[in-house]
């Protein structure tokens, strides 16, 4: 898959380079003694972090993805299942500064990072509905994520 995005910084296209699943958790509910899930006792919390790396003419763009359901038990939180992956990204560009880098931080246009992180949060979730196993968690409604409210999120954090 390829798309060609023409915006006021200039042209840039994508295409997705890999996807991997780097690690999966799956608890069962008996190792917990839990018999039924309540859904207000569940929580679930996601985070991400981008990765750019410039590699000739091309940016491979590394988007690492967290997906974790908790329950409330007790005033702990257990975790029920989760999923990290990283989706690659290779990113070409007729705007010669489309990212700036610096040490440990870059920056680049919203354009750009929200189709990137929208394509993420979907593989994402495709997989993890893929992998689940347990009855009680096939079940369970994932939450709609707006990748434009998560990525202002942690530009406001």
């Amino acid at each position: 898959m390829s798309e060609q995005i023409d915006n006021k910084i200039g042209s840039f296209s994508f295409r997705i380079h890999e996807i991997k699943t780097l690690s999966f958790t799956e608890n069962e509910l008996s190792q917990f003694k839990i018999k039924e899930l309540s859904a207000k006792k569940i929580e679930n919390e996601i985070s991400f972090r981008f990765g750019v790396e410039k590699k000739d003419e091309v940016y491979q763009v590394d988007l690492y993805f967290e997906f974790k359901t908790l329950y409330k038990q007790n005033k702990k939180k257990i975790l029920l299942f989760g999923i990290k992956t990283v989706h690659s990204y290779i990113v070409k560009s007729t705007e010669k500064n489309l990212f700036t880098i610096k040490d440990d931080s870059f920056s680049a246009p919203e354009e750009l990072l929200f189709p990137l992180l929208n394509i993420s949060i979907g593989g994402t979730r495709g997989i993890l509905s893929e992998k689940i196993s347990t009855p009680e968690y096939k079940q369970l409604y994932i939450p709609i994520v707006s990748p434009k409210n998560l990525l202002n999120s942690a530009i406001n954090s």
